[in-house]
């Protein structure tokens, strides 16, 4: 995208998202429908105390090079530039999926549009390629910080945290945000919600890519490999989804895509546990509660 001159509002605590207004049209959600409709669930679900820490070391440091891997349609890069945590910077987005790789460049023109006074440089660096690939020929300088936000389930978690030492800088940050840990629970409860979410989560540690992925364990995972490997733990808490049954549009968008994407994984058994979910859902009368981790390390 090349050098776009940005700016950045006064700080908060977890900064403030542009605004996005969705329609839900389909009662099943595209997967881009999904990630525009999960940024304000994500946002508020952040680990506060981790950000901060994240957001107030990047201010204070200048030129940075970031890598944000799984980079999807933008929202982070967004988060990062509403809590003015980003100065003069290169941010280069990850992204295998073209199609979400062209709206995050086209959110970051909206960022330089509605912000036009210049108080920061980003320099922009979509790259369509999955992680495996980008692993395999690092970057000929390191990177200072590398972010992956709701990502690291879908992989081995603690081979990706040992594959960052090709392009992490010594003291370079690692921003691990989302990561699932084991729960997905829905209210009010119905009795087959055990067993089926177990079988559900027991297929998310199944095989992708050319690996395995830690899927429900992430966290703990994750957690434990940074102690092994020498990694520093600035910060790390809970950053769990909460939907109550006052769900905004946007946050039904993302239960139905959850419940579709568990249809598929358990075929015709869980046909009237989804349909009653599923009617709960479009009827603003079903909870959700998904648990994860945020983890901030420093590399040593």
């Amino acid at each position: 995208m090349g050098a776009r001159q940005m700016s950045a509002p006064p700080p908060g605590d977890l900064g403030t998202t542009l605004s996005y207004t969705f329609f839900m049209e389909n009662p099943t959600p595209s997967f881009e429908d999904y990630l525009r409709a999960k940024a304000g669930l994500d946002t508020r679900s952040l680990h506060a105390a981790t950000w901060q820490v994240f957001v107030n070391r990047l201010r204070s440091s200048a030129k940075l090079r970031i890598l944000e891997v799984g980079a999807g349609i933008g929202t982070m890069i967004e988060r990062l530039f509403c809590a003015g945590a980003l100065g003069s910077c290169a941010y280069w987005a990850l992204e295998p999926q073209a199609v979400l790789l062209s709206q995050a460049g086209l959110r970051v023109q909206n960022l330089v549009r509605d912000f036009p006074q210049t108080a920061s440089e980003v320099v922009f660096y979509p790259l369509a390629r999955d992680w495996q690939t980008y692993a395999q020929q690092p970057p000929p300088q390191p990177f200072d910080a590398v972010i992956a936000h709701a990502f690291v389930d879908l992989v081995d978690a603690p081979a990706f945290l040992d594959s960052l030492a090709l392009v992490l800088r010594p003291g370079g940050l690692v921003y691990l945000s989302l990561i699932f840990d084991g729960l997905t629970q829905w209210f009010p409860s119905l009795p087959a919600d055990d067993i089926l979410m177990s079988r559900y989560h027991t297929d998310m540690a199944g095989v992708v890519f050319n690996g395995q992925r830690s899927g429900p364990r992430s966290g703990r995972l994750l957690w434990n490999r940074a102690l092994e490997t020498g990694y520093k733990v600035l910060s790390i808490g809970p950053s769990d989804w909460v939907i109550t049954t006052q769900a905004s549009t946007s946050d039904r968008t993302v239960q139905l895509w959850l419940l579709e994407t568990i249809a598929q994984v358990l075929g015709k058994d869980a046909t009237e546990w989804i349909d009653t979910r599923r009617r709960q859902a479009q009827e603003g009368q079903l909870g959700l509660r998904v648990s994860h981790l945020d983890l901030l390390l420093e590399y040593p």
